[in-house]
């Protein structure tokens, strides 16, 4: 993913990276408060994009707690992996710049390949 988009797998690889370097190196309850933290006060206009990066960041939460003594690398890589087995979300027909459109919709993360 050579690609710092909004809404798509690079955002959706984002989020759970993050949270995963937070987890790791904190504890797992510091990391969920940042993500909350991160996605309040979104508009409901935006709440499917809330939806995607709460999901996500959940899952980085949990790669990063069950992987302590990971290297950034190592997370990077168990990230990766669980965007291809669709365990993220992502949002489809998006408009330019990856904003939302009326048809956007939440799918898993599958559909990264």
């Amino acid at each position: 993913m050579s690609r710092n988009g909004l809404n798509d797998c690079s955002d959706a690889f984002r989020h759970a990276f993050f949270n995963a370097m937070n987890a790791r190196d904190t504890y797992s309850f510091i990391a969920d408060a940042f993500g909350w933290a991160h996605e309040c006060g979104v508009s409901e206009e935006k709440q499917k994009e809330k939806q995607m990066d709460l999901r996500n960041n959940s899952v980085g939460n949990s790669i990063g707690s069950q992987n302590k003594g990971a290297s950034d690398e190592e997370l990077a890589i168990l990230v990766l992996e669980a965007i291809t087995r669709g365990e993220m979300k992502i949002l489809n027909n998006l408009g330019s710049a990856g904003a939302l459109t009326l048809d956007s919709d939440l799918i898993n993360s599958s559909n990264c390949l």
